[in-house]
């Protein structure tokens, strides 16, 4: 697993190139570009605490969409897999080519401790249980 900054744009380049092999449509060209998709993705999730992003997965399906029934190839895209670690840093886990047809541009899997912090975020969960009032507290 490489992190995904800009001190690692080589080793990114060289795992995109293994994991895309010879094709050139619907394909990530190099890291800066990878770099740049994170952080769109991760702009729209809600302020989570970096330590809560731990084990959470983001998974970019370059070109995904609606094709035509008329299109008679399988629209083959990208798919890269990032995990977060403790620190907050993406990294990336794997690079291939699979069927896009149908498919989310991108797609977040969150473990449960970062479920519970974003609906505490948005004021949507109680912070914490006061055991002297027998009842959550709001934020």
């Amino acid at each position: 697993m490489v992190i995904i900054d800009k001190k690692h744009e080589q080793k990114i380049n060289e795992i995109l190139k293994g994991g895309q092999g010879k094709s050139t449509a619907r394909t990530i060209d190099n890291a800066e570009e990878l770099i740049s998709l994170v952080e769109k993705y991760k702009s729209n999730l809600p302020p989570i605490p970096k330590a809560h992003l731990n084990h959470c997965k983001l998974i970019i399906f370059v070109g995904a969409g609606h094709f035509a029934n008329a299109y008679k190839y399988i629209p083959m895209g990208t798919q890269v897999t990032i995990e977060f670690g403790r620190d907050g840093l993406g990294r990336l886990v794997s690079v291939s080519r699979t069927n896009v047809k149908g498919a989310k541009e991108y797609s977040f899997m969150l473990t449960k401790e970062a479920k519970q912090s974003a609906l505490r975020c948005l004021n949507i969960l109680p912070c914490d249980y006061d055991k002297d009032k027998d009842c959550w507290k709001a934020c």
